[in-house]
This record gives C-alpha cells, structure tokens and sequence, in this order.
C-alpha cells in the first residue's frame, strides 16, 4: 500500500479489519515517525511521512 494517500490507507485498514478484525497496533514505517494513534493524526502528518 502506498502510505502517501490517506484513501489508500483507509481502504486497507477497512480491508483488513474486515477481513481479520480490529486492528490493534498499526505501525507506519514511512521514514517520518509520528507517534501516536492513527486515528490522531491530521491529513498533513500523513503527507509529511513521504514528501514528494
């Protein structure tokens, strides 16, 4: 999954929580840390993780 686009990243966490359930650690290796809950996290910490 390209972490770049926030849809993208919606969509995959829908999908595997659908598919194996709640999800209880997510871990973003991106290059930028952020830490924190994903949920927190404004729509420009997720495009500071990878410029471009």
């Amino acid at each position: 999954m390209d972490v770049t686009g926030r849809v993208g990243v919606e969509n995959t966490v829908a999908r595997v929580e659908r598919e194996l359930g709640p999800v209880d650690v997510l871990v973003n290796v991106a290059g930028i840390l952020r830490s924190g809950p994903a949920t927190t996290l404004s729509a420009q910490d997720w495009a500071d993780t990878c410029p471009r």
